[in-house]
């Protein structure tokens, strides 16, 4: 009920769809509700077993984080069979465009545990507004002609700004306690570099340039395993861009896969986050030139390296 006529039949779902297809460097998504002061994390409309096993772990390893930055706990927002959400954006991000989203519901201070006995009453709401709002939660209570109802009463909480919402002065403090972690989600993002490009000479005006190419991020290029299986992603591509020279072996734009991030660095397997791609090149008539390497990749970045034929 209230999901419109049809998918992206509301005009700020549609702009918020619109905005990620036409920037697909996005890593993440974070879809921001109130209230009730938890982390709503995958599965979503969809159960376990249709979410590849890999990204249900980092799913738990982020919502791990979440917790011991902010204190708030996390619940799947997957509740079994007839009880789920259908098209949430966390999981037309998930399957569709390759990424892990998650929905903080923030405030979850409608009151105040006073006595710490797991429970808030409605006495200690009450207090909570007389000391920490200072009346500005509850309208007292007044009489009301209704034109068709008579003779009403009109009052109780300003639930807007006390249940569903922080109180406006408590707003900043309750978003600033999420900072660090939406900052970590951001940080963990794939990051590819040049490690290394170098020519080696191999006689006769021809070179061997080589290309070390890293992910210095922590999650790898494809973000998730369903990216792959879906055939979202796409590889790193590593190029040349030549200057008095020519291409001899080698395609001119190689492709170098999906990059592991630092998470997959293990000391049996300290480069598990590099790939390396190789060209042979003819130096002009002069014997020297030059060779720009241009690594992209479309969640990590470009990087670019020059290289002299000498």
């Amino acid at each position: 009920n209230g999901a419109g006529a049809f998918p992206l039949s509301e005009n700020e779902t549609r702009a918020t769809l619109d905005f990620i297809v036409a920037h697909p460097h996005i890593t993440g998504i974070v879809h921001n509700h109130t209230a009730g002061g938890f982390l709503y994390k995958l599965p979503s409309t969809e159960p376990h077993a249709n979410h590849e096993a890999e990204d249900l772990r980092l799913v738990a390893q982020y919502a791990d984080r979440f917790t011991a930055i902010t204190g708030q706990p996390s619940e799947e927002s997957w509740a079994g069979d007839g009880a789920s959400r259908h098209g949430t954006l966390i999981s037309w991000g998930y399957f569709d465009f390759g990424v892990i989203g998650w929905v903080p519901e923030h405030w979850g201070g409608f009151g105040r545990d006073y006595n710490n006995d797991k429970r808030v009453t409605e006495a200690e709401r009450l207090k909570w507004n007389d000391e920490e709002l200072k009346g500005a939660g509850f309208a007292p209570w007044k009489a009301f002609k209704h034109p068709q109802l008579g003779d009403v009463e009109i009052g109780g909480w300003r639930r807007k700004f006390t249940q569903q919402n922080p109180p406006p002065a408590m707003l900043e403090a309750e978003i600033a306690m999420k900072v660090p972690w939406f900052t970590e989600m951001a940080m963990v993002s794939p990051l590819v570099a040049i490690k290394d490009a170098k020519a080696t000479a191999l006689g006769g005006g021809l070179f061997r340039v080589d290309v070390v190419v890293e992910n210095a991020g922590y999650m790898p290029t494809n973000i998730t395993r369903r990216a792959i299986v879906a055939e979202l992603a796409k590889p790193v591509r590593a190029s040349l861009k030549l200057a008095n020279a020519s291409l001899v072996d080698g395609p001119l734009v190689a492709s170098l896969g999906h990059i592991p991030g630092r998470r997959n660095i293990t000391p049996s397997e300290p480069a598990a986050n590099t790939a390396t791609a190789s060209w042979v090149v003819k130096a002009g008539a002069t014997g020297a030139g030059d060779v720009e390497v241009v690594v992209v990749s479309e969640k990590g970045g470009t990087d670019r390296r020059k290289v002299v034929l000498r």
